[in-house]
């Protein structure tokens, strides 16, 4: 219930929507939505999820749709599926992937997973949550794999800005240039969009020799590790692009475009990559 009375402010017509008819000292509200009467139950906290899982509640859910926002293991997500589908409960697994203030300001991206017609069932009052409902797929756990996608994206993207940041401070050149002249500008303008969406259609095609503007070498060369080095600071991330390049030039994509490190990637022999701990 924390996520949702936090709502509570800046998401009035949810609540005018709503019937609280449930236990919130138990993380969950049973919501009863007046136009078809179906009840929704809203799970959030921290640890909250697995602690609803008894016999009495699964008899007081069934029939009715369960959406959890807690944080958990993509194995309590199993869990909780199974022990749904045995109490004939609807389940929806969501994730925040925005802070608490963009929630409460309706300007959240949330991800669900679970199933589709379910999700566009109750799509209306997941967006009065706080932003933008997304459907990962038909699985609850898909919400902890296109986590996992979308954090492969956002933590590089992050840190290399701190690292841009870093380097300007190290070179005297303005941090406030740096990003509002030239970073929030890209980020915001045609030429990052546009260029996602080239690698998209080229990942979906599997096609990497249409519209060739740049080859992977000539975005390897183009890498700067030495250069980064050269100012005292940790080119650990660079590195760590400059090896998956290398990796890809390697294995003969270097005159192919940026697009090729895809099909390296889904491609290469699994047994040469070290494995991390299998955790969520």
């Amino acid at each position: 219930m924390k996520a949702i009375s936090a709502l509570r402010p800046r998401a009035a017509p949810m609540y005018h929507l709503l019937e609280h008819v449930a236990a919130p000292e138990r993380g969950l509200a049973l919501a009863k939505m007046p136009s078809s009467g179906s009840k929704l139950g809203l799970a959030s906290g921290s640890s909250g999820g697995c602690r609803l899982m008894t016999d009495k509640l699964g008899a007081a859910l069934r029939g009715k749709i369960l959406v959890n926002v807690t944080s958990m293991s993509a194995d309590k997500v199993r869990e909780m599926a199974r022990w749904t589908d045995m109490n004939g409960i609807s389940f929806l697994k969501g994730s925040i992937l925005t802070y608490p203030d963009d929630v409460r300001a309706g300007k959240s991206t949330m991800v669900y997973g679970g199933d589709k017609g379910v999700f566009e069932a109750v799509e209306p009052l997941l967006h009065a949550m706080g932003g933008r409902p997304v459907c990962a797929g038909d699985n609850p756990d898909d919400v902890s794999k296109i986590g996992l996608a979308y954090a492969c994206f956002l933590y590089p993207a992050v840190v290399g800005f701190l690292h841009g940041a870093a380097l300007c401070h190290r070179t005297g050149i303005s941090i406030e240039t740096y990003a509002r002249d030239l970073v929030l500008p890209v980020l915001k303008g045609p030429t990052l969009t546009g260029m996602l969406e080239h690698l998209t259609r080229a990942c979906l095609a599997r096609r990497y020799d249409e519209n060739l503007q740049a080859t992977l070498n000539i975005w390897n060369a183009a890498s700067s590790v030495r250069d980064f080095a050269s100012h005292r600071l940790d080119p650990g991330l660079l590195s760590a692009v400059k090896a998956v390049l290398d990796r890809a030039a390697a294995q003969g994509f270097g005159e192919q475009d940026l697009a090729a490190v895809f099909e390296m990637l889904i491609t290469e022999n699994e047994s040469s990559i070290e494995r991390a701990p299998d955790h969520v």
